[in-house]
């Protein structure tokens, strides 16, 4: 199991990683940003078919209230589907594909996937 977790919490190579803008400001007539990195939904799942293979792991979704994303990564694990599952609303800038790439990330961090960019 150590194994799998260390696996799953490998941090992604700088390549792989995005950067999205969380605020910006003007200060003395400058403009400054605050970026946060983040991996894409294909990223994830690579990493979940390398740790677990391509047949003992699946991901669901459903809608969640009025305007979000709840998804469901199960893995085959000791005999066994294990689930772990979180949500997230539509995003602005690509409402359904976002919300769906979103939850996507959410449900990951449960495993332990990107958890250190949080």
């Amino acid at each position: 199991m150590t194994n799998i977790m260390e696996s799953l919490q490998a941090e992604f190579p700088f390549e792989q990683l995005g950067w999205k803008v969380t605020n910006t400001f003007e200060s003395q007539g400058r403009f400054f940003a605050y970026v946060a990195p983040f991996v894409d939904a294909r990223a994830i799942q690579d990493r979940f078919d390398e740790v677990f293979g391509i047949d003992n792991w699946q991901v669901s979704y459903e809608k969640w209230g009025e305007k979000a994303t709840k998804c469901t990564i199960s893995v085959f694990l000791n005999e066994r589907w294990i689930s772990k599952e979180d949500g997230s609303e539509e995003s602005d800038y690509s409402s359904v594909k976002g919300g769906f790439s979103n939850s996507l990330k959410r449900a990951a961090v449960l495993w332990g996937v990107g958890r250190y960019l949080v």
